[in-house]
C-alpha cells in the first residue's frame, strides 16, 4: 500500500491483527443486536432497541449489521468515493435543511413511533409547563418551551407539546443531516 488510498489496498492482503480486529468488532455487532433481541435483565433495560417486540426486527438488524459495513468497504473502492464532495451554496444548503426536516416530519406524522420509555412523555410535560426537573435536560428544555410558547402565539391556538418537540426534532434532524454534505 504505497500511498494508503482505497484504489490501491489490496483487500485480500489482511494482516493477521487486521482479521483479529474483523473479527472482534464483528463479534461486538452480534453480541449487541443479540443484547437488544433477547433483553437480559440488566440495569441498561431503559435504553434496549425491542427488537423481539417486531417480527423479523431481529433478523433486518443483524442483516445491517454485516451488509452495511460490507458495502461501505465496497462503495469506498469506486472513483467517485475518493473525489471531494459538490460544494454547495449557502441557499442550497439552507433549503437541503428545510426539505429534509420537513421529510423526517413527514415520516414521523404518517408512521409515529409508539413511545418505547417514559422520557418522551416526561420532556414533553417539562416543554408544555416550561420547568426543568430533569436536570440533565436544562438547555434543551428551556430552548424548546421559548420556541414553544412562540410558535403558540404566532399560531394563535395552542399546540400539543409532544406535537411540537417532534416537529422541531424532524427539522433540526434535517439540519443535521445537511450539515454532513
Amino acid at each position: 500500500m504505497p500511498d494508503g488510498t482505497a484504489a490501491t489496498m489490496n483487500p485480500e492482503a489482511l494482516a493477521t491483527g487486521d482479521r483479529v480486529l474483523l473479527v472482534a468488532v464483528a463479534a461486538g455487532a452480534v453480541a449487541q443486536i443479540a443484547l437488544h433481541v433477547f433483553e437480559p435483565p440488566l440495569a441498561m433495560t431503559w435504553s434496549y432497541a425491542h427488537l423481539n417486540r417486531y417480527p423479523g426486527a431481529g433478523l433486518v438488524a443483524l442483516l445491517l449489521a454485516a451488509g452495511l459495513p460490507l458495502a461501505t468497504a465496497r462503495g469506498a473502492r469506486h472513483p467517485w468515493a475518493e473525489a471531494p464532495p459538490p460544494q454547495l451554496s449557502p441557499s442550497t444548503g439552507i433549503g437541503l435543511a428545510l426539505l429534509l426536516g420537513l421529510l423526517f416530519l413527514g415520516i414521523g406524522w404518517f408512521f409515529p413511533v409508539r413511545a418505547v420509555s417514559i422520557d418522551a412523555q416526561a420532556f414533553a410535560v417539562e416543554v408544555w409547563k416550561g420547568v426543568v426537573r430533569t436536570w440533565r435536560w436544562y438547555l434543551t428544555i428551556l430552548s424548546f418551551s421559548a420556541g414553544h410558547r412562540a410558535a403558540e402565539t404566532m399560531a394563535g391556538t395552542p399546540i400539543p407539546a409532544r406535537d411540537f418537540v417532534s416537529g422541531l426534532n424532524a427539522l433540526l434532524s434535517g439540519a443535521s443531516f445537511s450539515l454532513l454534505l
